[in-house]
Formats: C-alpha cells, structure tokens, sequence
C-alpha cells in the first residue's frame, strides 16, 4: 500500500487554519510583487513585505536609507496602487533589519587558583628535566596575574 506524499499546498489548502494562513501569505506575495512592478530598480529590490489591513498598506525594508526613497515615492505609489486598491488611503514604511547571527559569548579563560600555582612552582623546583620545569613554572607563573 504506497501512497504518494501530498505537497504541502496541498496539505495546507484542505486544513482550515493552515489553509487561510497560505491564503493569506499568497495574497501577501501577490501584493508585492505588485507593489515591486511599480518601484524603480535597485528600490524593488529592497522592499521585503507588504500587508494590507483596512486602508492601510505597511511595506518593510531592512534598511533606512530604503525607507527613505520608499517613503518620498509613497504619495506617487499609493496613486497608482488606488487603481487596484480603491480603498487604500496610506502608506506606512517599516524597517525591520535583518535578523544578524549573535556572536558566541567568548568566556575568560579559567584561573589557576593561587595555592595550585604556588604548588606548581614547588613542583617545577624538585624537577631535573629543564623543559619539564619551564613549563610547569609558566604554567605556575599564570596563576600569580
């Protein structure tokens, strides 16, 4: 009995809350990519996200300098979107910067206890090997900063 997996869309177009949250993300990226036809180049580029809720359509950058050129377009974008959107009334511009790995936590390395340090250079003092007892001083040396 082999049964061929079903595709996600499918998947998410016969579930009822999965399927009106792909409804929504298609009508998301539709309205993009609408609303990138209408922008110059290298601006389609940079706008990320659009959402239209009531009368008010929200795009996203990750940068302000983007912001800014979307926002001095806005007036002339929300005329030619109206044409689509007769009930769109405003145009808001967000920044939301891309989400940065955070760097690892760098940790100081361990100290040597003072008593192990002194006792390392008691140490060092009773060996004969010279390389043996350099590095058993260095090493008791540490401890002392």
């Amino acid at each position: 009995m082999s049964h061929k997996p079903r595709s996600v869309k499918s998947l998410l177009a016969h579930s009822n809350v999965l399927g009106r949250l792909g409804a929504e993300l298609d009508r998301q990226q539709r309205l993009l990519a609408a609303v990138r036809e209408l922008l110059p180049p290298p601006l389609d580029e940079h706008c990320n996200a659009a959402r239209l809720a009531g009368e008010r359509l929200t795009l996203e950058t990750q940068a302000s300098a983007w912001a800014t050129r979307l926002r001095f377009l806005a007036p002339q974008l929300l005329r030619r979107l109206r044409v689509r959107w007769p009930r769109l009334r405003e145009i808001r511009v967000r920044v939301r910067p891309a989400e940065r790995p955070r760097p690892a936590r760098r940790r100081p390395p361990p100290r040597l206890p003072a008593a192990s340090a002194r006792l390392l250079l008691e140490a060092a003092a009773a060996i004969e090997d010279p390389d043996l007892r350099a590095a058993l001083e260095r090493l008791g040396r540490s401890g002392r900063r």
